[in-house]
C-alpha cells in the first residue's frame, strides 16, 4: 500500500493523474455542463402525483446530471437517509440507457446489495422487453443475504447459463443448420474435462454481457477475471 501511494505521488501513470489531482492540496477543476435529462426519462427521481419533487430530489438530480458528463470524479456526500442510494440507482440506470457499463463497488456487502436490490425491484416491475440491467454480483455467497440478489450471484449465473447453453446445444430448435459446426465446437469446448477452460468461456460470456458488475472493494479485487 505504501509503495502504491508513493508511486501515485512521485510517478503516476497517465490514467492515475486525475486521482493524484483529487488528492492534491490545491487543485482547480473545469466546470462540467450538466446533462439535460428530460422529465419523462427520470426513473427513481420522479415527482409525486401532484408533480412535486420530494425533498432533496433536485440535489439528487443535479448530482446525476453532472456525473453523467464528468470526465473523472463526482462526489456525493450526505448522512444516512439523505438519498445517496436512490441517486446512485438513478445514475446507474441513466448510464445503462446510454449503453454504458457500470462497476458498482462499496466497502460492505450490505451497501452493494441495497443498491442492487432497489434496481432489481424496479426492473421486476418492467416488461420483459424493457428490462435494461443485466447485473452480476461478485462476492462471498455467505455474505449475500438478499433473496432478490441471490439469483444474480456470479456462481449462480455461471451454473444457470452452463445448463441453458448445454441444453440448447444438445437440442437446438428452429436454428439455421449452417451453424451446426460452430455449435459443435462450442459444445465440445463447454464439455471439456478441463474445468478452467470451461469456466473461462462461461465467465467471459457472463461478464462481457453484463452492464452492471457489483461487489465489495476486496471481493472485486480478488476475482480472477477482474
Amino acid at each position: 500500500q505504501l509503495k502504491a501511494l508513493r508511486t501515485l505521488r512521485d510517478s503516476p501513470s497517465p490514467s492515475l493523474l486525475p486521482l493524484s489531482k483529487l488528492l492534491a492540496v490545491r487543485s482547480s477543476w473545469p466546470e462540467v455542463t450538466p446533462r439535460d435529462i428530460s422529465l419523462i426519462d427520470w426513473v427513481f427521481l420522479l415527482p409525486n402525483k401532484s408533480g412535486i419533487l420530494s425533498d432533496g430530489s433536485k440535489e439528487q438530480r443535479d448530482f446525476v446530471s453532472i456525473a453523467l458528463d464528468s470526465p473523472d470524479f463526482t462526489i456525493l456526500e450526505g448522512p444516512p437517509g439523505s438519498g445517496k442510494t436512490t441517486a446512485i440507482c438513478e445514475l446507474i440506470v441513466q448510464a445503462a440507457k446510454e449503453g454504458k457499463r457500470v462497476m458498482l463497488v462499496a466497502s460492505t456487502h450490505v451497501a452493494v446489495d441495497n443498491v442492487l436490490e432497489k434496481i432489481l425491484e424496479w426492473q421486476n416491475r418492467q416488461s420483459e422487453v424493457s428490462k435494461l440491467i443485466f447485473p452480476v454480483r461478485i462476492g462471498d455467497d455467505r455474505r449475500i443475504s438478499s433473496d432478490i440478489v441471490k439469483p444474480w450471484r456470479y456462481e449462480e449465473l455461471r451454473s444457470t447459463w452452463m445448463k441453458k447453453i448445454s441444453s440448447f446445444l444438445d437440442k437446438p430448435l428452429r436454428v439455421d443448420r449452417k451453424g451446426d459446426n460452430a455449435r459443435k465446437i462450442l459444445r465440445n469446448s463447454l464439455l471439456k474435462k478441463d474445468a478452467d477452460d470451461n469456466d473461462s468461456i462461461i465467465e467471459n460470456l457472463i461478464l462481457e454481457s453484463s452492464n452492471l458488475v457489483c461487489g465489495t472493494t476486496i471481493g472485486i479485487l480478488r476475482h480472477p477475471a477482474i
